[in-house]
């Protein structure tokens, strides 16, 4: 048996390469030796599935080596049995492991992978119910942290915190001195988020695995839960894996590490472990450069093996020698005591380089302001111009033209990506933006999302103006100036003077939204996305702009994850926000025109390009700006604490939290020092460097470079890097000539720009739109003499019908719920629970309360039957009629129509609210002749019953309506 080796390999110096190699060693030794030893007996664990790909690949292609060389044997039986191979990401090998042994933790062996939307939205859905039903218990939280703060803070933990929460599961018990004036406080929030937290994972997990889904998470707890508490599964496992190998292992997390030393035994199995702790940059996913650093001295102590692989055979000899220079300044080879730091313990060598021109293979280039976005197109427009020796795989060198291929923009942040990518367009260089975050961002993207949360509520004059400004609409600002000039618009919403100008283009704004206002009720978010983008010709009319590709592509990328959202039940509603609550977790990308292998300049944030290599790398943005952000949970030894926003600044380090949020500074320091370090060390043949304005002391990167790379006070080259790193003045050149496109311009997907099967010719109408310009939800407030003012009463007026849902609908048991059961309640489910306040809920409350023994609401608790919501629709001639009744119960055999109004009894309304009632009469009749409809004003309690009179005459008075209302203007 083999003993452990620890393996420290800087970049580039093949650390893959090793780790194929002791796989296929363990293999020939056993051969040799005559043991039996199967794949099932050796892991390899990497850290991307890519990665395992490669491997995997190596690993065949060493084999069919051995196989060639005349020696098949059991080489062709091991070839044969790689489908089964152990080569995975941590989290598939998981995942393997609990299908397996599943059945000892109670979970279904057939769990699915919940990752992706469906993660995202399950997260959200968890913690914004258990957020908003346990307001009173999370007060001391709240107290500490304020409300939004708090939910931020329950939220990031599911999401993003649970390992490290596995691992410290309490809070650190610390003194009152030791915390500081905020003592108490921190204490009792720090409590209050434990229990809490708890409870709210129990509820997620429960709901997770009654839906058969395990999360990346839950693969890992679920994992270490097992080891641990089952020591005849624990044992199984030791001695099946004889061999494991650990790829990447600057980057595992405490959660991961207790995995694999749960699978470890001395003198039972054989460990490998292969990383580079100076390209720690995952800490933000758990990763702890601690765990290698340790490590590695536990080696070293112990007289174990731990090499160091020092020779590079992937960069320039040159970017060798500059990577030598600078990071031996930047990263002193001493831990000082802290195993978080970063170290540059022994000099890279280089393999010689077959052409030795005199070539500037490190260029800085420099712009007067902190936008260098042209400076860096300008700079690669003029290496395209240039020829260069490139190195081959083989180490042959060959001349030739940079190509925009070759080329990749590291960015450390993609705050001002779109900068990059428009100057590039300028300059007609094409491009692949990796992972950009922008897509939601993007006007053409903005404006048809903007609609879609004015249907649901047209009173929001942000979307509106999103909206209006958007592609979608084109308005000018100078339009939506004339709208507020109009009279009687002054402090309302842009909603109402839409409905009063007189200009075309807003009539047609008023006909389009009425027309989907009803649409709403009868088609899914994405049809509804879809019916919008081909009534208004969006495709063909985003084709006569500038971008246009880009642009179409985007909306149809938008229009794919809508699809993929309805197939999860996201309701209109939620549509948006769950876009965008999706790519803030997935950072989804931009539609691209270009494609990773394509001939164009990649570019992509430092983490992205981890793992990769470029023949030239342009790193910009040297200076960029760090986020100022506080990290409430801090972690250490003993456990975690929250810390109030103001607590542990630099003049309480005295304090605990401050001991804490200095410490967690100085972390974040090392760990940009190591993003520096993978940056510099992407490059093959080339590298730039973009100084963007003025170095400030502030700027993480800045304060590397200063003294190491450039004068602290001048910001001018270090005299001892000018032999090494050139000043680079591009000279500014043209754009490159348009590329030739096959076959022209292709046309937008036909059922994107066409209407949608016949549907688009038909009129849909409701009671609403017959009678009135606005939706009746927005017309049931007591607003008195301004309009404008109607919004939170709508508001209050959903949550009511929300909390009337339940009445009368029978459970599994047969039984229904009182309304004196459910104010007793908390918020209902079916509500943005995040949009009301604890006082909105008891406003509400307090209105239905008196209602408690209203002949109505009785008559619903003691129906036969009831529904809630019921959507319906019917043919009239050449209209499809709409509507959606609140509450449809059936009671001594007779069905009955109620229909809940927020608002007191105004005669006013009576014809309008009468003809919605017959109308739903006459909807109804041939389905369950309901005998009557009646309108039941909750905050007065008074009620208006309606019957229909003979269809005919409602027939006949549903034609003058439709005429009065307009509603058949243009309709032959």
């Amino acid at each position: 048996m083999r003993s452990d080796i620890f393996i420290s390999a800087s970049a580039g110096t093949g650390k893959t390469y090793n780790l194929v190699k002791n796989y296929i060693e363990v293999f020939e030794e056993a051969f040799r030796r005559g043991e039996t030893l199967d794949v099932h007996n050796v892991v390899a664990i990497t850290f991307t599935n890519k990665a395992a790909k490669e491997m995997k690949d190596r690993v065949i292609s060493w084999i069919d080596d051995r196989i060639a060389l005349g020696h098949p044997g059991k080489w062709k039986t091991l070839r044969n049995r790689l489908t089964y191979a152990w080569i995975s990401t941590i989290h598939s090998f998981c995942e393997r492991l609990l299908r397996e042994s599943a059945l000892f933790l109670g979970i279904d062996p057939g769990f699915q992978i919940l990752s992706g939307m469906k993660r995202v939205m399950l997260e959200q859905q968890t913690v914004r119910g258990f957020f908003e039903e346990n307001l009173e218990k999370l007060e001391p939280l709240i107290e500490l942290t304020g409300l939004d703060e708090a939910f931020k803070i329950f939220r990031d933990s599911l999401s993003k915190l649970r390992h490290e929460l596995a691992v410290h599961p309490s809070p650190a018990g610390y003194s009152s001195l030791e915390l500081g004036e905020h003592a108490e406080k921190v204490m009792a929030g720090s409590e209050c988020f434990c229990v809490n937290f708890r409870e709210l994972l129990d509820r997620y997990e429960a709901r997770s695995y009654r839906m058969g889904l395990v999360d990346f998470d839950q693969l890992l707890t679920k994992t270490r839960d097992l080891l641990l508490q089952m020591p005849q599964v624990r044992e199984k496992y030791r001695e099946r894996f004889k061999y494991i190998l650990i790829d990447e292992f600057q980057d595992t997390d405490e959660l991961q590490s207790e995995i694999v030393s749960l699978l470890r035994k001395e003198g039972m199995n054989y460990c490998l472990f292969v990383g580079d702790a100076k390209q720690s940059i995952y800490r933000f996913r758990g990763a702890d450069v601690t765990i290698f650093n340790r490590t590695m001295d536990e080696f070293k102590s112990s007289g174990r093996e731990a090499l160091h692989l020092t020779v590079n055979r992937r960069s320039h000899p040159v970017l060798v020698e500059f990577q030598n220079r600078l990071f031996q300044k930047i990263m002193p080879p001493d831990y000082s005591g802290d195993y978080f730091r970063s170290v540059y313990e022994k000099e890279v060598e280089a393999l010689p380089y077959e052409s030795d021109e005199l070539l500037e293979r490190i260029r800085l280039i420099r712009s007067e302001t902190s936008d260098d976005s042209k400076t860096v197109a300008a700079a690669i427009r003029a290496l395209l111009e240039e020829e260069i020796h490139f190195r081959r795989k083989d180490g042959s060198c060959l001349k030739r033209k940079i190509k925009p291929g070759d080329i990749a923009i590291l960015l450390r942040t993609f705050s001002r990506v779109s900068n990059y990518e428009q100057a590039l367009e300028e300059l007609n260089i094409p491009f692949y933006t990796v992972g950009s975050k922008n897509f939601y961002d993007r006007p053409e993207v903005a404006g048809p999302l903007a609609w879609l949360d004015l249907l649901v509520d047209p009173l929001d004059d942000w979307n509106f103006v999103t909206f209006l400004l958007s592609p979608s609409f084109g308005c000018s600002l100078d339009d939506i100036l004339s709208l507020r000039s109009l009279p009687g618009s002054k402090g309302r919403p842009l909603y109402y003077a839409i409905q009063e100008s007189k200009e075309s283009k807003f009539i047609h704004l008023k006909e389009l939204f009425d027309k989907f206002a009803q649409l709403k009720h009868v088609f899914s978010p994405s049809e509804i996305l879809e019916r919008f983008v081909s009534e208004i010709d969006y495709l063909a009319r985003l084709a006569t702009l500038n971008g246009a590709e880009r642009m179409i592509a985007n909306v149809r990328k938008m229009l794919e994850l809508a699809r993929e959202l309805d197939r999860l039940g996201s309701s209109l509603r939620e549509l948006s926000s769950n876009l965008k609550a999706f790519v803030d977790s997935s950072e989804e990308s931009e539609a691209s025109l270009e494609t990773e292998e394509s001939d164009s300049v990649k570019i992509m944030t430092v983490h992205k390009s981890k793992g990769l290599e470029f023949p030239v790398v342009v790193l910009a943005d040297l200076f960029w700006k760090e986020k100022g952000s506080l990290r409430r949970i801090l972690f250490d030894d003993r456990g975690f604490i929250i810390v109030k926003e103001s607590s542990g600044r630099r003049n309480e380090e005295e304090t605990v939290p401050g001991r804490l949020l200095s410490r967690e500074e100085q972390k974040s320091f090392e760990e940009e020092k190591r993003t520096l370090y993978v940056a510099l060390s992407r490059a093959r043949d080339m590298l730039l460097m973009s100084a963007n304005g003025r170095g400030n002391a502030t700027r993480p990167w800045s304060r590397m470079l200063g003294g190491t790379l450039l004068d602290i006070e001048s910001g001018e080259l270090l005299p001892e890097m000018e032999d090494i790193v050139s000043q680079f003045e591009p000279v500014r050149l043209g754009p490159l000539p348009k590329r030739e496109v096959e076959e022209g311009y292709e046309l937008p997907d036909e059922r994107y720009v066409l209407p949608v099967e016949d549907r688009s010719y038909v009129k849909y109408l409701s009671p609403t739109a017959i009678t009135a310009d606005i939706d009746d939800e927005f017309e049931l407030s007591d607003r008195g003499g301004d309009a404008g003012l109607g919004r939170k009463s709508m508001d209050l007026g959903t949550l009511a019908h929300s909390l009337l849902e339940p009445l009368g609908i029978r459970g599994i048991h047969g039984t229904s719920p009182s309304l004196g059961a459910i104010l007793d309640g908390g918020m209902p489910a079916t509500v943005d629970r995040i949009r009301f306040t604890r006082e909105d809920l008891n406003g509400v409350k307090r209105v239905l309360d008196g209602l408690r023994d209203h002949r109505i609401i009785k008559e619903i608790e003691e129906s036969q039957r009831a529904m809630s919501e019921v959507h319906f629709q019917h043919g009239f001639r050449k209209y499809v009629l709409m509507g959606i009744v609140d509450k449809l119960y059936l009671k001594d055999g007779e069905w009955k129509i109620v229909d809940f109004k927020f608002a007191r009894k105004n005669l006013s309304n009576i014809d309008k609210y009468r003809f919605q009632m017959e109308f739903y009469l006459y909807m109804l009749r041939e389905f369950l002749s309901p005998v009557e409809a009646t309108l039941f004003f909750l905050k007065d309690g008074e009620i208006e019953t309606v019957r229909l009179a003979r269809p005919e005459i409602f027939e006949k008075k549903l034609i003058e309506k439709i005429v009065e209302s307009g509603g058949d203007r243009g309709e032959s």
